[in-house]
């Protein structure tokens, strides 16, 4: 019997600003290609930078995924629209502009129409990932169905009440670091299901005279490290090319929070849905984040292209490198102050490191090794142990 899996979130499974909905995706168009039957529901928002955050443009998000068609239909009032997205059915419901922008609205949205597609579709299992409080509504839609919860927690935030978690049968993290986060600090057992990351099944040797890149670049996440090396490698790493590849935090937007990444040898690229060319002209990948990430999604895709990786050591930034790459402890006041800069004397491991690998011809080539049997492993590992796990909970 096929097993039927349904995800629900507020948020936007097409947003490409966001590594948990890109994570999302390639779990479930995993579990499809596994056998599984997999739906999603999902609203339009994207947790950008701005305090109420936004909604993607749904017809922009489709044609970036090449999706050329969907179909429209009304389910509870609301305008929701039905496509194909790599083996995955995904209904996507649409407010207007001002509701929303209002994380609270789409959330609303999603447990008025949960119930109506939970009656069509018939679901094993409710994968949900969203906000902590509003949980507590999918949870008593999936116990008035007889559906059991999983609630996914892609990043590791204080809570005023655990309670709803408590609720729903299974809590998942992206990395183990998270699932003892939430174990640790509100006794809630939660396991970890690390993000699939496929790799290229060729590539082309790595050679040092690439960009040393930075994707999504915010303060939380350690801009001010890539500015630091960048301002730094203009003396001694001369022939040293940086590049900034924008998320939610563009080039202006940076400058607007005093972040200085007008340099003569930094480059910038606009957000993409497919890093490949990037990797592609990548000699090293910076991973600096300030704040503890939950786990590293570009760690794991640069590294499947033989990309070494230079990272701080916070959050699940370990796992995602996986034995491979380069880690660097990072001092308790850039964990607190995210727009201050390294100083000269913090900055220095970061920089003969990168001096290394850029300088140096073998031991270049066997960082770039290391990085693409480190990858090799995450993606059987983390594929094999999300299709069992899915599977277990849903027999």
């Amino acid at each position: 019997m096929t097993k039927k899996v349904l995800f629900v979130s507020p948020y936007s499974l097409l947003d490409s600003t966001n590594g948990a909905a890109i994570s999302m995706r390639m779990l479930l168009a995993t579990l499809s290609s596994h056998g599984f039957e997999c739906r999603a529901l999902t609203g339009t928002f994207s947790p950008a930078p701005e305090a109420f955050g936004c909604a993607v443009d749904v017809s922009q998000q489709l044609a970036r995924h090449n999706i050329t068609r969907g179909r429209t239909s009304n389910v509870e009032g609301f305008r929701v629209l039905s496509f194909d997205l790599n083996g995955v059915k995904v209904q996507t419901f649409t407010l207007d502009e001002q509701m929303a922008s209002q994380l609270a609205l789409q959330e609303l949205a999603l447990a008025a129409i949960l119930p109506v597609i939970i009656g069509k579709t018939k679901p094993d299992l409710l994968l949900a990932s969203m906000r902590v409080q509003p949980m507590d509504r999918i949870a008593h839609v999936g116990e008035r169905f007889g559906v059991p919860v999983a609630a996914y927690l892609a990043t590791a935030k204080p809570l005023d009440d655990p309670a709803p978690l408590k609720r729903v049968r299974h809590v998942f993290a992206p990395s183990l670091f998270l699932a003892k986060y939430y174990s640790e600090k509100y006794g809630i057992d939660c396991q970890p299901l690390r993000p699939i990351v496929p790799i290229p099944s060729a590539i082309e040797p790595r050679q040092r005279g690439g960009f040393v890149t930075m994707v999504n670049p915010s303060p939380e996440k350690g801009a001010t490290v890539f500015t630091a090396l960048a301002k730094r490698a203009i003396d001694i790493l001369p022939d040293a090319r940086f590049l900034i590849v924008e998320g939610r935090w563009t080039k202006a937007r940076l400058q607007q929070n005093g972040i200085d990444v007008d340099l003569p040898n930094v480059t910038f690229e606009a957000n993409t849905v497919d890093l490949t060319r990037i990797y592609q002209m990548t000699s090293v990948l910076l991973h600096p984040s300030y704040w503890e990430e939950g786990f590293g999604r570009t760690i794991v895709e640069a590294q499947g292209f033989g990309v070494p990786v230079l990272a701080s050591r916070r959050g699940g930034a370990a796992e995602a490198l996986n034995g491979a790459g380069f880690m660097f402890d990072l001092p308790e006041r850039l964990t607190r102050d995210f727009k201050a800069s390294p100083s000269d004397q913090e900055l220095q491991p970061w920089l003969e490191q990168l001096t290394t690998l850029l300088t140096n011809t073998e031991t270049y080539a066997a960082a770039s090794r290391a990085a693409r049997h480190a990858a090799q492993k995450s993606f059987e590992t983390n594929t094999a142990r999300a299709v069992s796990l899915i599977g277990s909970i849903t027999r």
